[in-house]
């Protein structure tokens, strides 16, 4: 039994009758199917949430329903919460309710009253309890109804939301001093101050349009923008003129002329809220059309204002919303899946929001703030066709690659801005030798591309007769010249399955908004909200579920905190490994999440799609560096050279981190991690800008406008960051402190044991090091520490370095330029760490003859000089004069190219 479409009393008698008979004659496969979004069953497992929670069954079988009995014996039965609930008992049984009472009995009374005594038994009753409510009065689509709870409890929690007490405070203070009987008292000039003196900041229109304190908050609609002349009348600041007429045509008036419109103005609100005030309870959608006919009767100059509007919803709070500008109220209803009345008028949809607040036994303020935080600012719907054609076909694939969407004609120059729409059209014929009909059907595409294609528009694509997907606009315009697509706007694919939308007449050209099909935006709407409507068709082969691996070791220690934080830092001297840690971390952890293997584990392929191609930078895994002339525009977003021809323009260009931003929306459910090595060498603050502000884990997803676009940037929860810092050049106390706050922060230390047991020449490499990270924090003094020499200095490829010329090379252009710095030319300190066999004290200097082929006996002895223990770890003299006449017999082994000149 469909009730979809049926859905009376009658039949919902019959089918409950029949599924009873089903299940009491043992029928295990009986099914009974309810998708009357207004049929609901209590859910005894839920009943401590107020208002109370009903949850819609769907093909409701013999085995769930002894199931939902097995529950209902198990689990007591609570008294309900809320008003809302309490209006339910007090319809269906037909008397008050009674707070001592049993709920579920006088439900069961009243379903046994309606629906006949063999219908179902009383346990049957008890267990399975629908409330037959009337389409009108329950409508509501049960995930939207969820999603608007679930926000408001958001709301509550977060005290983004004022508590009823303080609303009612709030709308007493504007009554006391703006309501009917104040406005009666007054009259002549101190009326017309009282209400369109703005300057005062204690007149009606300031109250309504600009007071934003304790005592009046902005939080009941916004009626701020446009022209002060919406208010019919004001006083003109610097001659202290009225002035009435429109904003392109003023004039000034007498002041007994502007007292005439206050007068009328007062009367047609005082009409206004009367006929509000004679409306029935729980008004219908025919109460609210005759509202609004008798407001164009009787207040003809304020019931189509915002103004007007709003006054009448302070003073009527539980019969008039929140929503002042007719689009809005509209938009909103599509929104929840209702469709607006046929009606036009600013008052004719107030009956469908007092019926929603009551649905979610919230006030109305309170309901209307809760779908503006669930629904956003109004965007708007619009219609793309690609044709027929096979071109056509091929022209969507590619912009569905390249996440964009616009017109498929190329070899566009960047037609330049005009202030009238027959200007491109001229333009367009002129530079593709199109027909007259051609470039006024392209020139209005690309004008409302250009002019009025926003953030969140959804785009309806379609070919010809059938849909085929639905997208969301990201971004506003942007010319791209090297794009197939050069005018195009960023977008993302919500929805990708064919269906037909049964559009009457063909769209008069691409990017068209669509205005008078609320049942078409309602389905789109429907589409994008319930999945489980829409088949979609697998797009490729299926990929291997994630697998969370838990990692061992330093890249399990990184996983940790960014799981926690979102983004870390490796910080230490220089050499201890902290960039392969950090490509190592990520690798693995985005291969695992993604693959279920570790990175080295993975194919070419995989591995590809993994950190991609070095040039392109384009995998989940991607590298960049700070350095001092790295800046905003290279992370975020800033201005770029192109190169056209002879002639050179600047465009915006995203940066790296703004770029893997939206690379990591696109795909919530795959992980994202950029790495950012030495990222202490540039100035973090003027990099970051604004991104510190959403970086924190818990504000992920929170949006934030971009200064120079004006668009806005989301970090998403998939997209973690890995830093890298060198301690030796002291700025790791010298971080920003909201950025420490950020992060989390892992030391990476010289690790002697990473060279293990290798020796050269008999000298044990790791015990070495060892000694030589000792002399140094004995000798240098403060952030010692931070100076030491890290064991990577110490690695060739991976591996500890075996080969004397290596280490030889090593030791003269790396680790003692890099103590000749750390000392500051302090070579009795130099001497201290690395002895006399090194240092030449009387002339200042390293005695470089010590690396000379020939000199291998004297370096070998100046190294194990710095702790003569070393030389009881191995078997240093006899192998040193044999590897040395090796070498000197065959000294191209440690010679590179171009070194033998």
């Amino acid at each position: 039994m469909d009730l979809q479409r049926a859905g009376t009393t009658e039949e919902l008698r019959q089918s409950l009758g029949t599924f009873a008979a089903a299940l009491r004659a043992g029928d295990s496969r009986a099914e009974f199917s309810i998708r009357h979004p207004g049929y609901w069953v209590h859910d005894p497992r839920d009943d401590s949430i107020a208002p109370a929670k009903w949850v819609a069954f769907s093909n409701m079988t013999a085995d769930r329903y002894a199931a939902l009995q097995e529950r209902q014996r198990s689990t007591p039965v609570r008294g309900f919460n809320g008003t809302r609930a309490r209006r339910h008992v007090e319809r269906l049984t037909g008397r008050a309710f009674e707070p001592n009472g049993k709920l579920l009995e006088q439900l069961t009374q009243r379903f046994k009253s309606a629906f006949g005594q063999d219908c179902l038994s009383n346990r049957d009753l008890s267990s399975l309890v629908f409330l037959s409510l009337d389409r009108s009065d329950s409508n509501l689509h049960y995930q939207v109804r969820d999603e608007l709870l679930e926000t408001y409890r958001r709301l509550v929690s977060d005290e983004k939301i004022d508590k009823q007490d303080d609303l009612d405070r709030y709308k007493r203070a504007f009554i006391e001093r703006f309501g009917p009987e104040a406005l009666k008292a007054l009259d002549g000039e101190a009326l017309l101050r009282h209400m369109h003196e703005h300057g005062t900041q204690d007149s009606l229109v300031y109250w309504l349009e600009f007071k934003n304190d304790e005592e009046f908050p902005e939080i009941f609609g916004s009626i701020g923008g446009g022209s002060a002349l919406k208010f019919g009348i004001y006083r003109k600041r610097e001659t202290g003129a009225w002035m009435t007429g429109s904003p392109a045509s003023q004039y000034e008036i007498s002041v007994e002329e502007a007292i005439e419109i206050a007068r009328r103005h007062r009367d047609e609100l005082i009409a206004s809220v009367e006929a509000i005030a004679a409306l029935p309870a729980q008004a219908s959608d025919e109460d609210y059309a005759k509202l609004q006919t008798t407001l164009e009767q009787v207040a003809p100059a304020v019931q189509n204002t915002v103004w007007g509007h709003k006054y009448c919803s302070l003073i009527h709070p539980d019969k008039i919303d929140q929503f002042h500008v007719e689009n809005w109220q509209r938009f909103n209803l599509v929104r929840i899946l209702q469709e607006p009345p046929p009606t036009p008028g600013r008052y004719v949809s107030a009956g469908r929001y007092v019926a929603l607040a009551n649905e979610l036994d919230l006030s109305l303020s309170h309901t209307c703030r809760t779908l503006v935080s669930r629904n956003g600012w109004p965007f708007a719907y619009r219609r793309f066709d690609i044709g027929n054609s096979t071109e056509g076909k091929q022209h969507w694939r590619s912009m569905v690659d390249r996440k964009c969407i616009g017109p498929d004609w190329g070899d566009a120059e960047d037609l330049p801005e005009t202030k009238r729409r027959v200007e491109l059209r001229d333009q367009l014929a002129a530079t593709y030798s199109w027909t007259h009909e051609q470039a006024d059907r392209e020139s209005r595409a690309l004008w409302e591309l250009r002019k009025r294609v926003r953030p969140r528009d959804r785009v309806l694509v379609c070919r010809g007769d059938k849909a085929i997907a639905i997208c969301e606009i990201e971004e506003t315009y942007q010319f791209a010249p090297d794009s197939p697509f050069p005018h195009s706007a960023p977008m993302r694919v919500l929805d990708n399955t064919t269906w037909e939308p049964g559009f009457e007449q063909p769209a008069r050209m691409n990017f068209e908004e669509i205005r008078d099909n609320p049942r078409l935006l309602i389905e789109i709407e429907r589409r994008l909200l319930d999945p489980d409507r829409v088949q979609r068709p697998p797009v490729g082969p299926t990929p291997p579920k994630p697998v969370r691996v838990a990692l061992d070791g330093m890249p399990g220690k990184i996983q940790r905190v960014l799981d926690r934080k979102g983004q870390v830092i490796l910080y230490g001297p220089p050499g201890t490994g902290k960039t392969y840690w950090a490509e190592k971390a990520a690798k693995d952890i985005v291969a695992t999440r993604l693959l279920g293997k570790r990175f080295d584990e993975l194919a070419g392929e995989e591995q590809e799609r993994v950190f991609g191609k070095s040039a392109a930078n384009t995998g989940l895994v991607r590298l960049c560096s700070f350095h001092p002339a790295y800046g905003y525009e290279d992370f975020i977003e800033g201005y770029r050279p192109n190169l056209h021809g002879d002639q050179l323009s600047f465009g915006v260009e995203p940066g790296i981190f703004l770029q893997m931003c939206r690379d990591a929306a696109d795909a919530p459910d795959t992980p994202h991690i950029l790495i950012i090595d030495e990222i202490n060498r540039g100035d973090i603050p003027r990099i970051f800008g604004e991104l510190l502000t959403v970086l924190e884990l818990s504000k992920r997803n929170m949006p934030i406008l971009l200064p120079l676009t004006g668009k806005t940037l989301r970090v998403p929860r998939n997209l973690s960051v890995i830093g890298t810092m060198n301690t030796a050049d002291r700025s790791i106390a010298l971080l920003d402190t909201a950025l420490r706050r950020r992060f989390g922060f892992i030391e990476l230390m010289p690790d002697p044991t990473v060279l293990k047991d290798t020796e050269i020449e008999g000298i044990p490499i790791n015990k070495w090091l060892d000694v030589l990270n000792r002399r140094i924090c004995e000798s240098i003094g403060r952030d010692a520490r931070n100076l030491q020499i890290g064991h990577s200095y110490l690695m060739v490829q991976g591996k500890p370095v075996s080969d004397m010329g290596q280490f030889r090379r090593i030791l003269s252009e790396d680790i003692l330029p890099l103590l000749e710095e750390y000392c500051y030319d302090d070579w009795d300190a130099l001497k201290s760490i690395l002895g006399s066999g090194f240092v030449d004290l009387k002339r200042q200097q390293f005695k470089d003859d010590l690396f000379g082929l020939d000199q291998a006996p004297n370096l070998i002895q100046a190294l194990m000089a710095i702790d003569p223990s070393l030389a009881t770890t191995g078997d240093a003299t006899d192998g040193a004069d044999e590897d040395s006449e090796d070498e000197a017999a065959d000294p191209e082994d440690d010679v590179e190219p171009g070194d033998e000149a």
